[in-house]
């Protein structure tokens, strides 16, 4: 019986990791990130229930390295929220709320020395953005 439960409670962990969903702070994007069949990392983008952004590959093609498209396992994945403002210098308003979701998937390819790759998206109530982070580590500097 206890192997049984730690199985389930493995499963459960592994699949958290393999799919993560958000919701934008007031809930009217919804997100979510996966791997595919090929470890690839896809996501998609919902406006309500419309879908905006169907299931998606994400990839970084390098001229002189092997490409970072395939082959993934998630190693980590952070979130946070976010409530703020800011002062713009110019334009039509004094200040600008900047309230999102954010999500850091840190992926790892076991193919090409385990090297690693952060995608941080930010989910707002009216869109989402992201951006790639690739730590310094063996192989790949800059």
């Amino acid at each position: 019986m206890q192997k049984l439960v730690f199985f389930l409670l493995i499963s459960l962990f592994s699949f958290s990791l393999a799919a993560q969903t958000m919701l934008s702070p007031a809930g009217k994007c919804s997100f979510s990130f996966a791997l595919d069949a090929e470890g690839a990392p896809t996501y998609r983008l919902f406006y309500g229930k419309k879908e905006v952004v169907q299931t998606s590959r994400m990839a970084v093609m390098l001229k002189d390295l092997p490409a970072f498209e395939k082959g993934f396992s998630i190693v980590k994945v952070d979130s946070m929220s976010y409530d703020g403002t800011w002062k713009p210098v110019w334009g039509e308003v004094a200040s600008i709320r900047n309230h999102y979701k954010e999500l850091a998937v840190t992926l790892q390819q076991a193919s090409v020395n385990g090297r690693k790759w952060v995608i941080r998206f930010r989910l707002y109530d009216d869109g989402l953005g992201f951006r790639y982070e690739f730590p310094a580590q063996q192989g790949f500097k800059h």
